[in-house]
């Protein structure tokens, strides 16, 4: 089996550590590959605040069949534990410690599958998942 073939990285500082954003594929040809990470507003309801808020953007042509792309973010220095937190449109996972929640969340299957009617999503195949 070939390895994974890593792509650029880019990094976001939290309050809890750093994380390390990436992709990388099996096989394949990528071109104009960019990203980059943006601090954007939050909406929340009155009386509750976020210290910050960024999205980190990933995009890219293919220009040879590309198999088993992968979409990473992992933490380089925090080893605490983290959970899952879903909603309509959304799969997130959150950490906290001191005080601190960091949330990171992605469209869900449904709504990828509904953007990209051509991606290939079962049940079995479901495309976000989170390790240790």
């Amino acid at each position: 089996m070939t390895a994974p073939s890593p792509l650029a990285a880019i990094y976001v500082e939290t309050p809890l550590g750093r994380l390390k954003f990436y992709s990388s594929f099996v096989s394949g040809a990528i071109t104009n590959l960019k990203l980059a990470h943006v601090k954007i507003d939050s909406t929340l309801p009155l009386g509750m605040t976020v210290s910050a808020c960024f999205a980190v953007l990933l995009e890219f042509s293919v220009t040879k069949n590309v198999t088993e792309f992968k979409f990473h973010c992992d933490w380089e220095d925090f080893l605490g534990t983290g959970y899952g937190n879903t909603g309509e449109g959304l799969d997130a996972w959150e950490w906290e410690h001191h005080n601190h929640l960091v949330v990171v969340g992605t469209e869900d299957g449904e709504w990828l599958k509904a953007r990209i009617p051509s991606a290939l999503i079962t049940p079995s195949e479901y495309p976000i998942t989170m390790e240790e």
